[in-house]
């Protein structure tokens, strides 16, 4: 049984589980993921939250870039995963960017996927 009004996170987990069976049978060369500065500065106390933020932009880090990163023997995959519910889940403008400057390359094929079955359909498309 497929459960409804999953949150982003657990459409993660969906996805996640599937890549790791596709990487244990040989399907995909690895994955990672990049997770969102919102979940990581949650971790920490109210008091430290700015302070880390602003440590963390000076490193480099830059709003909207994609969830998730598939390497193939054909592509790069980067996917933008979002609630399977549109209505639940919106594009940032920098998402957009990123989405866009991605699929600006010969070597990535960058997605938003609303949910985890539409992230593995896509990806079955390269493998």
């Amino acid at each position: 049984m497929i459960k409804k009004n999953l949150k982003e996170s657990e459409e993660q987990e969906i996805l996640v589980n599937f890549l790791k069976e596709l990487k244990g049978v040989g399907k995909i060369l690895d994955y990672h993921i990049i997770p969102n500065e919102n979940y990581l500065l949650s971790l920490l106390p109210a008091e430290k939250r700015n302070k880390v933020l602003n440590a963390m932009k000076r490193k480099g880090l830059k709003p909207g870039v994609p969830d998730i990163y598939i390497y193939t023997k054909k592509k790069l995959i980067a996917i933008e995963l979002k609630r399977s519910e549109k209505n639940k889940s919106k594009i940032s403008k920098h998402q957009e960017y990123w989405n866009n400057l991605l699929n600006q390359t010969e070597y990535i094929e960058a997605f938003v996927c609303y949910g985890a079955q539409a992230a593995i359909q896509t990806i079955m498309k390269y493998i």
